[in-house]
């Protein structure tokens, strides 16, 4: 759409490739960087109004208080806003050229290698690799085991926590609120330590799997090549009863929730404090 608005000789504009590139990252790097800036101002502007009203037992939130201090957050919101568009226009006029690239995939080559190891060598370079390419299967397996079970007891534990009425004390918040933080978020972040160890662990395990693998054909007996086998694709039936499996499940969780909420009164906390944003906040009321 911008596109056809620029000016003709704006639209037949060509950079080089690298050029290109070096074009698009500056303004990469500068949205990137106003971006945190208005994350950055505004919560300063927020907590310093918070902290300077502490001694004075006046409310820290009010209009009059809030006005002076939105000021710097909304010029950098928009100086924010006016690089996204002044970006697009610039990837629009400059596009990128798409250059085809070879990803190297480790896995893939992987799996591809698994059907060429013969079953069978007489070499003692043949058994060590199959041996240690079996043993580095065997560290993945049980490193990704160990990582999905951190990740259910940690949901595990989060779903008792939450389902709990026992934790929730209306004349207690902020009590509630870092009990939840302490409870959730160190499960939460044991499970991406868990995850992202479990895909450390993963690349150096494909890798040496791969070199046992490369060894193990040279070094194994041509003839007792495994039969390959042949995976049948689902019929477009199958997938579609699939997808609707999967459709008809999210939904019934989402109606079950929604009950769930209706029941413990969560509707009617939820209606609760919207009425008072739109009548307090905005100013509807």
């Amino acid at each position: 759409m911008i596109c056809g608005i620029l000016p003709a000789h704006l639209r037949r504009c060509t950079l080089s490739a690298s050029s290109t590139t070096k074009l698009r990252l500056a303004f990469s790097i500068m949205l990137a960087v106003l971006t945190v800036l208005v994350g950055v101002v505004f919560i300063g502007e927020i907590a310093d109004l918070y902290y300077s009203s502490l001694g004075s037992g006046a409310p820290a939130y009010t209009v009059d208080s809030l006005r002076p201090r939105l000021i710097a957050p909304f010029v950098c919101l928009f100086l924010w806003a006016a690089m996204i568009v002044a970006a697009y226009i610039v990837f629009e006029v400059y596009p990128a050229k798409a250059e085809r690239t070879v990803v190297k995939d480790d896995s893939r080559t992987l799996a591809r290698l698994r059907n060429k190891i013969p079953q069978h060598g007489s070499s003692q370079a043949f058994i060590e690799a199959k041996q240690g390419a079996k043993r580095m299967h065997s560290v993945r397996t049980w490193v990704w085991s160990a990582a999905a079970a951190i990740c259910v007891a940690g949901a595990i534990y989060a779903l008792v926590y939450l389902l709990d009425p026992s934790h929730y004390h209306p004349t207690s918040l902020h009590d509630d609120a870092m009990d939840l933080v302490r409870h959730i978020i160190s499960w939460t972040a044991a499970s991406l330590i868990a995850c992202f160890a479990a895909v450390g662990v993963e690349i150096y395990a494909v890798k040496r799997e791969l070199s046992f693998a490369k060894i193990a054909i040279k070094t194994g007996d041509r003839s007792t090549l495994p039969t390959p086998h042949v995976a049948r694709p689902l019929s477009k039936k199958a997938r579609t009863a699939i997808l609707w499996t999967v459709r008809a499940a999210v939904a019934a969780l989402a109606v079950a929730f929604i009950v769930a909420g209706v029941n413990n009164g969560g509707a009617e906390d939820v209606l609760v404090k919207a009425i008072n944003i739109c009548t307090e906040c905005i100013g509807l009321g």
